[in-house]
């Protein structure tokens, strides 16, 4: 799953047009995106649409109801600037019990390009099982994006990250806003700071609340 969801990436990044093509014969030719859903739909079971341009799948079992972005004081927020700390909340439920589930997010450019993959299997942190329903959230100290517009993916699997039971593919949007460090080329700032030579004193960061 998230070597397809790479390679669709880059298709959205790089074509205007796109030609889906189904053993050798024409199934459709439009946008990135249209042509992409249309992949996604005939590629996944129970595929269906997820907001604006999102899509959604899986093998049922659990739900992820919705992803909410916090604030470094835990407030529901729509944007972001470079360099503020956040946390991103899953809340999901499951109708019967389910052993040593992984959550996971996708981090989107606007264009579709992933850059982050973090996943709860590879922070070494599966529950045995879980019932009924709740939340998992993912802690950034700095996002370090650069400025413009982000999407998320959140999926819930299985412990060998096979089985997807549910797949919200690019359905909540955000925007960042410029912030410190202020890099505003490439999709994320390094966090570093110039010295040396004729340069002046790096200007201490701005407060943004």
């Amino acid at each position: 799953i998230v070597i397809v969801s790479h390679a669709l990436g880059m298709v959205r990044d790089l074509c205007d047009e796109v030609a889906l093509l189904d053993h050798g014969k024409l199934r459709t030719i439009g946008s990135a995106d249209d042509a992409i859903d249309a992949y996604l739909g005939a590629l996944e079971r129970n595929a269906r649409r997820d907001g604006e341009h999102g899509m959604r799948y899986g093998e049922g079992g659990a739900s992820i109801q919705r992803v909410e972005m916090l604030d470094r004081d835990g407030r529901p927020v729509e944007r972001l600037r470079t360099g503020d700390e956040c946390t991103f909340r899953i809340h999901w439920s499951v109708s019967a019990p389910i052993e040593q589930p992984v959550w996971r997010l996708e981090f989107h450019t606007g264009a579709g390009f992933v850059f982050a993959s973090p996943n709860t299997r590879y922070h070494h942190q599966v529950p045995p099982v879980i019932d009924g329903e709740g939340h998992v959230d993912y802690h950034v100290p700095r996002f370090l994006g650069v400025p413009g517009p982000y999407e998320i993916s959140a999926s819930m699997l299985d412990h060998e990250c096979q089985q997807p039971y549910d797949v919200r593919h690019r359905f909540f949007a955000f925007d960042v806003l410029p912030g410190h460090p202020n890099d505003s080329d490439g999709i994320v700032s390094m966090g570093g700071s110039w010295s040396g030579g004729p340069l002046p004193a790096a200007p201490p960061p701005p407060e943004h609340r």
